[in-house]
């Protein structure tokens, strides 16, 4: 069968989606890994002139987990 992705937010989330998965047959593809996601903040200062307002505020990083799966005969 195709293998699908299981995606989520936390790792015991994750967890115990794959644990169901496995009570219906299913079987690891790859490990378990993090995704990080990185995002740069903008803000907007209205007292800037023709030349544009925005300043540079930040960067947040966001995690995610996944791995993929496969139903075994």
């Amino acid at each position: 069968m195709i293998p699908i992705r299981v995606k989520r937010g936390s790792k015991t989330e994750l967890i115990k989606a794959v644990r169901e998965l496995e009570k219906r047959g299913f079987d690891y593809v790859t490990p378990i890994k993090a995704v990080y996601k990185t995002k740069k903040d903008f803000v907007y200062n209205e007292n800037k002139n023709i030349k544009g307002g925005y300043k540079f505020y930040g960067m947040e990083e966001y995690v995610s987990y996944e791995c993929w799966m496969k139903k075994v005969n």
